[in-house]
């Protein structure tokens, strides 16, 4: 099951990839909505910010505008430039 896989360190892999690959890209910061995982990614380096402090073209993702709930928390992980 899923949870046999869980502290083995696949998620952390799998973000420091996105992350790295992001960086390269030219993006300045990634967004991201839980309800579930918020403290996986504080480790990640996301912090909570309210979804007012978002930019507009994050707002508008359907993630963001409908798929999920207000309860869901709005993280964003600045990168280097």
């Amino acid at each position: 099951m899923l949870a046999d896989f869980r502290g083995r360190g696949f998620g952390q892999a799998i973000t420091r990839k996105l992350l790295s690959r992001a960086h390269e890209a030219g993006v300045g910061a990634v967004y991201l909505l839980t309800e579930k995982t918020a403290p996986f990614f504080e480790g990640a380096g996301f912090r909570t910010v309210p979804r007012t402090d978002a930019p507009a073209v994050i707002l508008a993702t359907r993630q963001a505008a409908s798929l999920c709930p207000a309860s869901a928390v709005l993280m964003v992980r600045n990168l280097p430039a």
